[in-house]
């Protein structure tokens, strides 16, 4: 299950987030969250980052950078 939201701040900027739960094998329930942005810096181009961590058992926590095509 997931709900995700998404705001344009301005032009250039969007930033995103979003919540999400995960049964894994049945048995164990993961949850997690996501905070992250988009720069506009053409027309066409944007740089993106995002953050995400997931809690349960096994913590993880991830940092993700990128360059997006529309």
């Amino acid at each position: 299950n997931k709900v995700s939201s998404t705001a344009q701040v301005n032009k250039l900027i969007e930033l995103n987030s979003a919540i999400s739960s995960t049964n894994i094998e049945n048995d164990d329930r993961e949850s997690g969250f996501v905070l992250g942005g988009n720069y506009k810096f053409s027309d066409t181009w944007h740089v993106t980052a995002e953050f995400s961590r997931i809690a349960g058992d096994v913590n993880l926590e991830l940092l993700s950078l990128g360059i997006r095509k529309n």
